[in-house]
């Protein structure tokens, strides 16, 4: 892209400005995801941060130099369009059921409705309004297609145009292949390639079946349930190459199976925080432990390069290409961009900084809220802990907010349920003008304040990069102390979790540390119980990750103390 936006300033920022340098400030002008200024090309441009981009997201940036114009939509950009979604349906038989379904993106607009003449079942019309955060599946009969929307009212767009091109349907001459997700597997494109270790849905014609299939000792595979004119099958490519199955996918698919690429990940120091472009801040003597991570059938790496802009220098250090493994290294002072081979364009951005602090205080939605009791007052911006503490204590009557405010710039979506089991819905989009932005958050300070009214509901706002949350008053802790569904540690120590468990696994040789500690699993929810037996019960732990390990138990203690209102109890060493 061309240009993006100042996530402070709220102001266009240029590419092609020599003054611009390379900051954690940067946004997508169109989903507001984080991005990152490039000039190791040609042109200088902004493109998105690795796996930031909103499913919305149709952005791309024209370059004009030396009289060649051309358009680059990055490569996220076929999952910000109409897509078509397969989903298996597994009734524990010998073959396994599937439907298929059209996907329709998260509007930019709020008016208007669109109409879907080939849905499952005849004519389904849907109120653009009614399209939630991600997007909408509809089902639809298995079909050639073409399958096109009809809309009416709906604005001139970027999204109207998206949804306006029709929609191919199931090729009745070449093999459909879709990727497996137990959500649905988008259909990959034709110049897709497929990747060992993934697994895939294949859909023919009845008459065009394939003359072949590896045997399920080589490649692990289940036949679908026909319908009247199509047929198919479950397969999971093996992990490491086969030449019979390369030989049958090319021939079937006409398809290349490539290795999936390795992943970088901070396991030692846990950062300070995370800036807006997601570059990790840390402040502990720049000693770091990464790991090196992969699904399975992961390409093997061949070393690891990271550059310092204050030095001027890349440096690297050569590997084994094992995954997992972990590495250490010292960082320099400043940001240092890590990367692996000369995948540049998935590197990690650390920033080490002996003054930082968690408390940095990043623009986004802050909310401010007082105590009703003590008069204390409460300030959290929306990804913070503190800000789903807030809530919890609003639907109980302690606080009352006292206001709201968000950066013009940031589209935010609430909804939330009441006592009578009835869901509703408010949003801000940024191309409403300041009078609606304004409007927009004196009713979201209404709808806080009245959450004590509908303790069996629930409340959910999503702001993009700058924060979202879920809250559950029936799930958490009572007052009391007793627990009602568990404590819940959240999606991001989940991932930490894993992430060192199975780096765990890739240590054999050097020191290890006994950990003993005593966390009662069964006060957590279901996710969290299973990560927590985890943990406890290997007990020995290589000495490299065993500090990180203490880190999560202790989280868990410090949730348990936080929601029964005492020391600890019981949850103490041994």
């Amino acid at each position: 892209m061309e240009y993006a936006i100042h996530s402070i300033t709220g102001k266009k920022v240029w590419a092609s400005n020599p003054a611009v340098t390379r900051g954690p400030y940067y946004i997508c002008p169109i989903c507001r995801a984080p991005v990152h200024l490039r000039r190791g090309s040609k042109v200088p441009h902004f493109a998105h941060n690795s796996k930031q981009a909103k499913s919305n997201c149709e952005l791309y940036f024209s370059i004009d130099t030396e009289g060649i114009s051309q358009i680059h939509k990055e490569s996220e950009a076929p999952y910000r369009s109409l897509g078509l979604y397969l989903r298996l349906i597994d009734d524990q038989n010998q073959t396994i059921g599937w439907s298929l379904e059209v996907s329709i993106p998260e509007p930019d607009v709020d008016m208007g409705t669109i109409r879907l003449p080939f849905a499952l079942g005849g004519l389904r019309t849907i109120p653009v309004s009614a399209i939630k955060s991600g997007g909408q599946r509809v089902r639809i009969p298995p079909g050639p297609g073409p399958f096109s929307l009809i809309y009416d009212n709906i604005p001139e767009s970027r999204w109207r145009n998206r949804i306006s091109h029709p929609i191919p349907g199931l090729s009745t001459v070449n093999l459909n292949v879709f990727r497996y997700s137990p959500f649905g597997g988008r259909r990959l494109n034709e110049d897709s390639p497929m990747y060992w270790g993934r697994a895939y849905v294949l859909i023919w014609t009845i008459n065009s079946s394939p003359e072949w299939i590896p045997a399920k000792d080589i490649m692990q595979t289940v036949p679908l349930k026909g319908y009247t004119s199509w047929d198919g099958v479950y397969i999971e490519l093996p992990e490491r190459y086969n030449q019979q199955v390369e030989k049958w996918v090319t021939e079937t698919t006409g398809r290349s199976i490539q290795h999936p690429p390795a992943e970088l990940e901070l396991i030692i120091p846990t950062a300070e925080y995370r800036l807006p472009d997601g570059s990790y801040v840390i402040k502990d003597g720049g000693q770091v432990t990464l790991g090196i991570i992969g699904e399975p059938g992961a390409r093997k790496w061949n070393k690891i390069n990271y550059y310092s802009p204050n030095i001027g220098v890349t440096k690297s250090i050569q590997g084994d290409g094992k995954v997992p493994t972990i590495i250490q290294f010292q960082l320099n002072p400043g940001r240092n961009d890590i990367w692996l081979d000369d995948d540049i364009e998935r590197n990690k951005q650390i920033i080490f900084d002996e003054n930082a602090s968690s408390s940095i205080n990043i623009p986004g939605v802050k909310l401010l809220a007082i105590d009703n009791n003590s008069r204390k007052e409460y300030e959290a911006l929306l990804f913070n802990e503190e800000a789903n503490e807030m809530i919890r204590k609003a639907y109980e009557g302690d606080v009352t907010f006292t206001k709201v405010s968000a950066l013009p710039h940031i589209n935010i979506r609430i909804s939330w349920m009441d006592s009578n089991n009835e869901v509703h819905e408010l949003n801000r989009l940024v191309v409403e003008d300041h009078k609606n932005a304004i409007e927009f958050e004196e009713s979201m300070l209404n709808i806080l304040n009245c959450l004590d009214k509908h303790k069996k509901g629930y409340f959910s706002i999503d702001a993009g990069p700058f924060g979202s949350l879920k809250v559950y008053p029936n799930m958490g802790i009572n007052r009391g102390g007793g627990v009602r569904r568990g404590l819940n540690l959240g999606d991001k120590w989940r991932d930490r979790a894993d992430n060192i468990l199975i780096l765990s696994r890739a240590i054999y040789k050097g020191e290890f540390t006994f950990i003993h500690k005593k966390v009662d699993p069964s006060l957590f929810c279901e996710r969290d119980k299973k990560v927590l037996v985890k943990l406890i019960s290997k007990g020995k732990w290589p000495s490299k990750l065993a500090a990180h390990c203490q880190t999560l138990l202790n989280e868990a203690e410090r949730l348990i103390r936080l929601n029964s209102g005492t020391n600890g109890g019981n949850y103490n060493d041994y």
